[in-house]
């Protein structure tokens, strides 16, 4: 085992077999010497040319042996190219563009449909609300009001008058006071106008907010007597009833709050103040002992359905327990 081959074996070996892989990386000093020498030459190619033709059959085995995974691969990019083709990559921080959709069109004229914006109030609102909000702070007198009102309507027509009380009104909200209010009224007066339509509706709103029962009782009798009650004036009659328990003026509304009050007395409406007044109106019938009084004029103005005569039924017999 230790021993080295002969040249003469070297020889042999050459010309009649080529040798492993192995040998052609390994065993050098053949090598050298059959370059050295031209009897070696012609069989030193033909081992060489036999590497060749190995490492050939090896590359190609190889190749055959990755065909699958070469096949999955190309299969995998194909499908990539085919599903995400479409999405693009977009840098880190750019934020992504809001879709911009089409406007609806109307189903019955076709047309684009335009949002619904609210009517511009008059220009000179800002002024007097910016003048006015001071004087309430201060709880001035009507006179102070009564001044602003001259010195900033002065030049605003007549027909135009309504518009902008009302729209101060809508602005000041819950801080008027009973001083405003007034003060509105007699602007009105000054004018030669009535409180009608829209600023009709707010003096009576804050009328009730205030429990003013005697400015409130004049206004909507004079609204009654011009027959421009809406159904949001009963509302505020039928509150302003209930807080003084004045039940006659609460039974006398019932009849123009018949239509307004039957889809919500029906469980069709959202809000619950139609239910909330009709309870308290049970409540004081009970207190004045006139609940067959007031089933009859329910019944007359078809509201006694199911759920206020089972509200009957209940406050009856809490008073009963009581």
């Amino acid at each position: 085992l230790g021993s080295r081959p002969s040249q003469a074996e070297t020889d042999r070996t050459h010309v009649s077999v080529d040798p492993p892989l192995t040998s052609f990386f390994t065993d050098t000093s053949d090598y050298s010497v059959s370059m050295a020498s031209p009897i070696h030459a012609a069989p030193e190619a033909n081992s060489m040319s036999g590497n060749l033709t190995y490492l050939a059959h090896a590359a190609l085995e190889v190749l055959a042996g990755a065909q699958a995974e070469i096949g999955i691969f190309l299969l995998a990019i194909f499908v990539h190219s085919v599903v995400f083709g479409s999405y693009r990559i977009r840098p880190g921080g750019a934020p992504a563009k809001p879709k911009i959709f089409p406007a609806e069109k109307s189903p019955k004229s076709g047309k684009k449909a335009k949002c619904s914006v609210p009517a511009p109030r008059s220009a000179h609102v800002p002024p007097l609300v910016k003048a006015c909000r001071p004087l309430l702070a201060q709880k001035a007198e009507q006179e102070r009001f009564a001044e602003e009102f001259v010195r900033l309507l002065e030049e605003c027509a007549v027909e135009e008058v309504p518009e902008v009380l009302s729209g101060a009104l809508e602005v000041v909200g819950r801080s008027a006071s009973p001083e405003f209010l007034a003060a509105v009224r007699a602007e009105l007066s000054r004018r030669g106008l009535r409180p009608e339509g829209r600023v009709c509706e707010l003096l009576l709103k804050n009328y009730a907010g205030l429990r003013l029962h005697s400015d409130f009782e004049k206004l909507f009798r004079e609204a009654e007597e011009r027959g421009c009650i809406t159904s949001s004036m009963a509302i505020f009659a039928l509150r302003m009833a209930l807080v003084s328990s004045d039940l006659e003026a609460a039974l006398s509304q019932l009849g123009r709050l018949a239509a307004q009050l039957q889809p919500a007395l029906s469980g069709g409406a959202v809000s619950t103040t139609p239910q909330t007044l009709m309870r308290q109106l049970v409540r004081l019938a009970l207190e004045r002992t006139a609940v067959p009084r007031l089933l009859s004029e329910l019944q007359a103005c078809r509201l006694l359905t199911p759920w206020l005569f089972e509200t009957v039924l209940v406050e009856c017999a809490k008073a009963a327990e009581n």
